[in-house]
């Protein structure tokens, strides 16, 4: 099998794996870190909201930055399929919410024609975060086109990189709609036949709701693709192991992107923060994507403003999808954690922020204009997006609340935790506080995991083999070399691994299968002997009765049929040919009476030989070479017979007629007949 990373691993890790004849790519994940390049922009540059130690402010007010004299649009970079013709891609496999945010740009390609899988969950969230997105940039004006003096005004070792000029404008609202009609859903431990030549399965990762490790497997080859997952107890289902291992190859990626931070830690830093902030009259904003840990974020603020006396500080949920988001973490009940699971049956929600809205202590609203500006009020919290701070609603209340100390951000996005995100805001009074919460696994977690799948090779990107640049003497952030045998892979490089088995499954029909007799040959082991025909229909093997190629029975057949498969695999979705497993001049005369021939099976002691041809009046004369065994047999003081022993064969030469009978009868006895 062949296997490239074509995305960033990181954030936004897309893989394109070739295994027995057929092409999958494996998450389509958004490098959105190029929204760092470009200004702070609203679709409404003047903010009206007034509190104390406050003003209004416009665009003007904001820093600039690298492209701050122009109005080009927001941009995104999608995996580079530059090497790959999308034609021959037959099955996208989706592993969470945030991982297929490039979807409609593989769609947009007329080329593509393959199948795209993803559980409910993932699609559903994931179609919140690009409608967000996309409604966001669709309020910006653009004077700007996407051309080189574009590119110039970037710096030059961003210039410099490969993947540059790959940048695409944020898609719109129909692009999504489109791609989302393309999704196939599957649930956890679904499996979902490719051509007849894979199985794909999903299991719970435990990283976020409906987020999953995929099983891609033949018949007798597994390959795992172990994406974002979670060890923790959170609000998604638990991450399930079993079915991941004694992988023949495992690639593991997701890895957390704050190794050393315990997302727990971070929680109660936060509180602590919060708590400081509204005790000096101070609003508080994260900057966060509408779905995934915002879900935990805010049961746990909750619970912990109760317990310090600030259960009146309303929160508020800003957002376009802010409705949908919250309606649906509560709708995927079979999904969630089983303590969440449990609640359903009191009944109540899984997620108490639906008895917040209740309550009133959580508002939601699509944008900051009207009735938000009648609920608001201070001091607050408020989640709001987009996490980057380029746009969305949170670039509002920066401006709003950047200039007063008592105010305080809060970034927990792991991508966008670090001061970069602020610079543009620069100089900012308001406190800032980086905690980001990444709740996949560590390093330690992944290498104690590893060893429970006991993989035979494993595939990652390269730097995750490596200790951390800064950190040279840190190797314990870094994957165990000795876990199995590992094969590092560099962005774009394609690497080949190989896989043992070269058989293939063939399933016998009923009428063949009702007319064996079984012969015990050892103990414990039984034979049969057949003549039938071996037939191929959409790549599945069966074995019927000799002269019937009728199509097979039980299995329906594939809609969409695998192009430029291997040459043995018929995929017309008829029974195109068959191929007779007793071939030759005289075979039908052979399979006429097959059912009344012996076979012999069994292993071979030339001691017992010896002894049974001496019974007979032989005296067997034995020479042994490696690997094989000759025995002369003479009688009257002449030679006549010999036996030829091998690997796997016997061939017996009589010299006279004679000694045939008694000969045959040596042998027989050495095997059983069946």
């Amino acid at each position: 099998m062949d296997l490239c990373s074509v995305g960033d691993y990181r954030a936004a890790p897309c893989y394109v794996v070739r295994m027995a004849g057929v092409t999958l790519l494996l998450d389509c994940g958004l490098d959105l870190t190029t929204l760092g390049y470009f200004p702070p922009r609203t679709a409404v540059e003047t903010v009206s909201l007034k509190t104390p130690g406050s003003k209004e402010l416009s665009s003007a007010s904001c820093k600039p930055n690298d492209l701050s004299s122009t109005r080009s649009p927001f941009c995104a970079s999608p995996p580079t399929l530059d090497f790959f013709d999308p034609s021959s891609i037959d099955a996208v496999l989706l592993s969470s919410s945030q991982y297929m945010l490039a979807l409609p740009y593989l769609i947009q390609n007329e080329k593509f024609r393959g199948r795209v899988l993803a559980t409910p969950p993932s699609l559903q969230l994931g179609r919140l975060m690009m409608e967000e997105l996309a409604q966001y940039n669709a309020g910006l004006d653009s004077d700007v086109s996407l051309d080189d003096a574009f590119f110039r005004q970037l710096p030059v070792e961003v210039q410099e990189g490969i993947r540059t000029k790959k940048w695409r404008p944020i898609y719109s609202m129909e692009d999504i709609a489109t791609a989302i009609q393309r999704v196939e859903l599957v649930s956890y431990g679904q499996s979902v036949d490719l051509f007849g030549l894979l199985e794909v399965t999903p299991f719970s990762s435990g990283a976020s709701l409906g987020s999953c490790n995929w099983v891609v497997q033949t018949s007798f080859d597994k390959f795992v693709y172990l994406s974002a997952s979670s060890q923790l107890t959170t609000h998604p289902k638990a991450i399930q192991q079993g079915m991941l291992q004694h992988a023949d190859v495992l690639l593991i990626s997701g890895i957390s992107l704050t190794p050393t931070l315990n997302p727990d830690s971070m929680i109660h830093a936060i509180c602590k923060e919060i708590t400081s902030t509204l005790r000096n009259e101070g609003n508080v904003l994260f900057p966060v994507s509408p779905t995934g840990v915002v879900y935990d974020i805010l049961e746990c603020l909750y619970t912990y403003m109760e317990q310090q006396g600030h259960g009146a500080v309303p929160i508020f949920f800003i957002s376009p999808v802010s409705d949908a988001s919250l309606a649906f973490s509560n709708s995927f009940g079979e999904w969630v954690c089983t303590s969440k699971q449990n609640r359903l049956y009191q009944p109540e929600p899984p997620f108490i922020h639906a008895d917040l809205v209740k309550q009133n202590r959580l508002k939601f609203f699509l944008n900051i204009h009207g009735g938000f500006n009648n609920a608001f009020r201070s001091p607050c919290v408020v989640f709001a997006g987009h996490p980057s701070l380029r746009l969305g609603d949170a670039v509002h209340f920066m401006r709003l609340w950047g200039s007063s100390r008592r105010n305080t951000v809060i970034l927990t996005e792991p991508e966008y935790a670090n001061p970069g995100t602020l610079a543009p805001f620069q100089p900012l009074a308001m406190r800032t506080c980086i905690h980001p919460i990444d709740t996949r696994l560590n390093f330690h977690q992944a290498n104690r995991l590893l060893q429970e799948l006991k993989p035979t090779q494993l595939v990652s990107p390269d730097a995750l083999f490596q200790a951390p640049v800064h950190q040279p003497d840190r190797v314990d952030l870094s994957l165990d070399k000795d876990i199995a045998k590992c094969v590092p892979m560099a962005n774009g490089e394609v690497v080949n691994l190989a896989l043992q088995s070269t058989y293939q499954r063939a399933m016998l029909s009923l009428e063949v299968a009702g007319s064996l007799d079984f012969t015990e040959c050892q103990p414990a082991v039984y034979a049969a002997s057949l003549s039938a025909t071996l037939t191929t229909e959409n790549n599945r093997h069966q074995i019927v009765r000799a002269g019937n190629t009728a199509h097979f029975q039980g299995i329906g057949h594939e809609v969409g049929q695998k192009s430029g498969s291997t040459p043995d695999a018929h995929t017309d979705g008829q029974a195109t040919g068959e191929e007779p497993m007793d071939t030759g001049s005289d075979a039908t005369a052979r399979r006429a009476v097959a059912g009344k021939r012996a076979w012999a099976g069994g292993n071979l002691s030339v001691e017992r030989l010896r002894e049974a041809l001496s019974q007979r009046g032989f005296t067997p004369a034995v020479k042994t070479t490696p690997g094989s065994c000759l025995i002369t047999l003479v009688q009257d003081q002449r030679e006549v017979a010999r036996i030829q022993l091998g690997e796997g064969s016997t061939h017996v030469t009589c010299l006279e007629d004679s000694a045939l009978p008694s000969v045959r009868e040596a042998l027989q006895e050495q095997f059983r007949m069946f």
